[in-house]
């Protein structure tokens, strides 16, 4: 599966330098895909996807990311791929790992590959933000994306 827009509406008309960098996310749950895409890009990132845990480990190949988000996967921690990926890059960029089925030996194993944090579904939109402000670079006027955060959480639901 090849990369993916986040929303095909919105992909052509955003800026191609966003101030907080480009942010990759890689996971199946194209649905919280789309609204962690949403809430990313009000906090100044550009954001690619991809459907594909080997897709998404190719990207890191060909361009440098200031955040990734992966999915966990299923209990096999498929996302592990692109987290070994992303930790032998050079910046080592703060990846995320988000899990619908927490488990601790995945929990274990990501925090040893180097994930700088294991979300566990339902993340909502202050837990996200949150999350990226700890371990990401923000702009400062990406401040207004928190008074949304009510907003976007009424979308995702």
């Amino acid at each position: 599966m090849a990369e993916q827009p986040c929303d095909d509406e919105r992909r052509g008309s955003g800026p191609t330098v966003s101030p907080g960098g480009v942010a990759l996310l890689v996971g199946e749950n194209s649905a919280r895909f789309q609204f962690y895409s949403v809430l990313l890009e009000e906090l100044g990132y550009q954001v690619r996807c991809s459907g594909s845990y080997d897709e998404g480990a190719k990207l890191l190949d060909s361009d440098a990311f200031a955040l990734i988000v992966v999915s966990q996967g299923s209990l096999k921690f498929e996302g592990r791929r692109l987290l070994e990926r992303a930790s032998a890059t050079s910046p080592r960029p703060p990846v995320l790992v988000v899990a619908q089925s927490p488990d601790v030996q995945c929990f274990l194993e990501a925090m040893q590959l180097g994930a700088a944090e294991y979300l566990t579904e339902p993340v909502t939109a202050q837990v996200l933000v949150r999350a990226v402000k700890t371990h990401a670079r923000v702009p400062t006027d990406s401040i207004r994306a928190e008074a949304r955060t009510g907003l976007d959480e009424r979308n995702a639901a």
